[in-house]
């Protein structure tokens, strides 16, 4: 159990500050985020102890007041230093000095695109609170599971209200979570298939243009002997040739854009190799089918004609 969820429209806070420190109200202070939780609370998400141990029956409300911090708050309040046994001073809890039994791995508290927060786990003995979230792991539905759970705690207590029963996972898919990647997603797959289709357009164009008019060209060389082959041979070399320089030059400057816009977002790398091979791909074979177009339709035109093309 805990008083709040991780990435949920609840999140509790709190002012501590190191053992010594005195917290007037001028003295500079940190504001953490926290939560309340039970002792079964970091095995069933999962979250690692990676010093010192958890929470246990033991701690409770006459038992000595401990907490549980994350590495980044332990980082950060006591660098270079083992932060089990040092105490903090927690403001609300006036008079009392709270132990550090443990510190738990960095997690997700507000949302999923968060940078490292600092973190603080109360016991849920020491610091009682009248709202609390019941979390299950189980294998089995969480539509069957969502009934269960309501069907035992009603046998404990008939008059129990149960809010907003849901997998956790949905939590990661909501507005605090991946949504917002979703819908940013889907925007930049749609801007970037019309860029594409732009792209393609453009070059075909261009290209196809270029070689038509060489058309002249063309109709003097095989008019002088040369083979119809050996002539679309040549222009698809020369046509090769820019598009390689084009594609270069634009995998440079695509490079370099991401790589930079990887700076302002999360969870995005610099380079998507998958995606850069398909396009790249894509407007080759485009530009040389644009190249491929006119010299074949061009080789099939009467000498006679193709020198009068202008």
């Amino acid at each position: 159990m805990s008083f709040g969820v991780p990435m949920g429209y609840i999140v509790d806070g709190t002012a501590i500050a190191k053992e010594g420190t005195v917290l007037g109200p001028e003295e500079p202070r940190s504001d953490v985020t926290c939560n309340t939780v039970s002792e079964g609370y970091f095995d069933t998400l999962r979250i690692p102890i990676v010093s010192g141990r958890g929470f246990t029956a033991h701690d409770t409300e006459t038992a000595a007041r401990v907490v549980i911090v994350n590495e980044t708050l332990a980082r950060q309040t006591w660098p270079g230093q083992d932060p089990i046994g040092k105490r903090l001073i927690v403001p609300r809890f006036e008079g009392r000095l709270w132990q550090v039994v443990g510190v738990a791995r960095d997690s997700k508290y507000l949302a999923v695109f968060e940078g490292p927060l600092p973190h603080v786990y109360f016991s849920m003995k020491q610091n009682p609170s009248f709202m609390r979230v019941v979390y299950v792991r189980s294998t089995a539905a969480p539509e069957a599971l969502g009934m269960l759970m309501e069907r035992e705690i009603h046998a404990l207590d008939a008059e129990m209200p149960i809010a907003d029963a849901k997998p956790l996972r949905k939590l990661v898919e909501g507005g605090a979570g991946f949504l917002l990647f979703h819908v940013g997603t889907v925007q930049a797959g749609a801007m970037g298939l019309l860029g594409l289709v732009l792209a393609v357009v453009g070059v075909y164009g261009v290209v196809s243009y270029g070689a038509s008019l060489r058309t002249r060209e063309m109709g003097i060389r095989i008019a002088l002997g040369a083979e119809p082959r050996i002539v679309r041979g040549l222009v698809l070399r020369q046509g090769t040739v820019l598009v390689a320089i084009g594609i270069v030059c634009g995998l440079a400057v695509a490079a370099a854009v991401t790589r930079a816009l990887a700076t302002f977002f999360v969870l995005v790398g610099a380079l998507d190799i998958p995606t850069f091979g398909a396009v790249t791909a894509l407007l080759a074979a485009i530009a040389l089918v644009a190249c491929y177009l006119p010299a074949r339709r061009a080789m099939r035109v009467d000498p006679m004609i193709a020198l009068r093309h202008e």
